[in-house]
């Protein structure tokens, strides 16, 4: 299974879980391409499962308002990020994805970036199949304690995913304890 990991970071904090999880997929000798979404890299040729991982800005998927917004408080964002790469990315019917945001609470009070990904998934015919929220003390950070290991071990319940597909991939990997 290759999986392509597309990650947008401005505090470095996401990062941070998209290569927990990277390492957790690694463990079970699963082939992982980890990207910036500034990078711009759209080739899924051989892609099983398609990661992305963003921040929650003003409770949706980052935009660049946004990341200027960031940048005046201390941030190093992009131009470019999940959002623009899934406006980019080419139609890619039938495949599916995951994806993780990060944040500093659960709950409708602190939004999604997750929601306006699986939105935009939907649009090139992609099916999203996992998500997960991982949790940071304040929007520059630090993570919360454990959540780094957390994202490490969600990275091995999706490399479960080989052979499973459909519902029951996603009843089984739902099924894991966080």
């Amino acid at each position: 299974m290759n999986v392509l990991v597309v990650v947008e970071s401005c505090f470095s904090n996401t990062h941070r879980f998209a290569e927990a999880v990277v390492m957790g997929l690694r463990e079970r000798g699963i082939e992982v391409r980890l990207t910036d979404a500034a990078d711009q890299d759209w080739d899924l040729t051989d892609v099983d499962l398609l990661l992305l991982g963003a921040p929650i800005h003003n409770r949706g998927l980052p935009n660049r308002l946004s990341r200027m917004l960031a940048g005046t408080q201390g941030a190093s964002p992009k131009t470019f990020g999940v959002a623009e790469w899934l406006d980019g990315m080419p139609e890619w019917a039938g495949g599916r994805a995951a994806a993780f945001d990060t944040g500093t609470g659960r709950g409708f009070i602190h939004g999604s970036a997750v929601n306006a990904i699986a939105k935009r998934l939907e649009r090139h015919g992609v099916e999203l199949v996992a998500s997960e929220r991982f949790l940071v003390e304040a929007m520059e950070g630090p993570v919360v304690p454990k959540q780094l290991a957390r994202a490490r071990l969600w990275g091995t319940a999706l490399a479960s995913y080989v052979g499973k597909t459909g519902e029951t991939a996603r009843l089984w990997i739902s099924s894991k304890p966080k």
